[in-house]
């Protein structure tokens, strides 16, 4: 059932609740309203950046990527993923916008891979020839480093943020 501010005045014209119990009333359902899901436009925008944002640092990782070496590769994914830390914390905290602070905690865990990646090619454990793009194509037991700490990384981002959107480069990553 849907209510509308006319309803609600037209109770208090009615004399079954008073004006100021209609206007708290209304109040209070805006309130719940705005925290509940809705589909619009900007929802639809912000879903698409922030695949477009994981995208670029997981799955289109290409050779270009690779002469960065392992140093550059963990530092770009560090600093991916410390803005996106930063993005999800003002997000949440300053401007209560769970769907964008959900896209970009998705983004922490979906660099991980990458920044775990580059610092095995930093201590010496990849060589050139296996490259980040085979990640889902090849088996070999130094992914799974990148597995784990992908799911430590995605649980430690769910308990601190709450945020469930979070967790789909885990689901999607397994």
């Amino acid at each position: 059932m849907r209510i509308e501010r006319t309803q609600l005045e037209a109770a208090a014209q009615r004399g079954i609740i008073s004006d100021g119990q209609a206007g708290a009333l209304w109040t209070f359902l805006e309130a719940e309203q705005a925290g509940s899901p809705q589909f619009s436009f900007n929802h639809l925008l912000y879903y698409l950046g922030g695949m477009v944002a994981i995208g670029g640092i997981s799955a289109f990782v290409t050779l270009g990527w690779e002469t960065l070496g392992g140093t550059g590769l963990f530092l770009v994914a560090l600093a991916v993923m410390a803005a996106a830390a930063w993005l999800t914390h003002y997000f949440v905290a300053e401007q209560k916008l769970a769907i964008p602070a959900g896209l970009m905690a998705a983004l922490i865990v979906a660099a991980t891979p990458l920044a775990l990646y580059g610092l095995q090619r930093t201590l010496g454990y990849w060589e050139f020839r296996t490259p980040y793009r085979s990640y889902h194509t090849h088996v070999d037991w130094r992914w799974i480093i990148m597995e784990f700490g992908t799911l430590v990384v995605g649980a430690a981002v769910l308990w601190l943020w709450r945020l469930p959107f979070s967790v789909v480069p885990v689901a999607v990553n397994q």
